[in-house]
């Protein structure tokens, strides 16, 4: 799958707190797709845990990122279903969360089977500035602050352009 991936900007903050990266760790040609997404949420987007299928066949792969904080959300994608958008608010000021924290995050699946849409969240729904992905994510990087309640900082998605039907 490493063809034709791309990474979009990142919102938030990424001068302060830890790192990541998924498409380094689990490897562009290892992504078969994201099965599963896990986001803890409360009055910002605590943590996100991504679940890779493999192209390989072995087992898959997780990456979690952020705290333990927050209400959780469980997203299971079916084998036909894509992520093929996301959208969201983060915020570059130092509130009670740090200096940036994301406030919110919305996730658009699309079922290439059926042509079905569904949309999940948002998650968090907080103001700040928005931001929006209109394509098919494959990978998450970001920061993930590392004081306090470990939150999301940042995040950019790694994308591929693929027909949606």
């Amino acid at each position: 799958m490493s063809a034709g991936i791309n990474q979009t900007p990142t919102w938030g903050v990424t001068t302060s707190g830890q790192p990541f990266n998924d498409l380094d760790t689990v490897g562009a040609t290892n992504i078969n797709k994201i099965s599963k997404v896990v986001i803890g949420h409360g009055q910002v987007i605590d943590s996100i845990t991504i679940t890779y299928d493999r192209n390989d066949g072995l087992a898959p792969l997780v990456q979690s990122h952020g705290g333990t904080g927050g209400n959780i959300t469980t997203i299971e994608l079916d084998s036909d279903e894509f992520i093929v958008g996301v959208s969201g608010v983060y915020r570059r000021v130092s509130t009670a969360f740090g200096p940036s924290s994301f406030q919110s995050l919305q996730l658009v699946l699309l079922n290439r089977a059926t042509g079905e849409m569904r949309l999940e969240g948002p998650f968090a729904p907080g103001s700040g500035t928005p931001f929006s992905v209109i394509d098919t994510v494959v990978a998450v990087a970001g920061n993930v602050s590392t004081s306090g309640t470990h939150y999301i900082q940042a995040l950019s998605f790694f994308t591929t352009h693929t027909p949606v039907v």
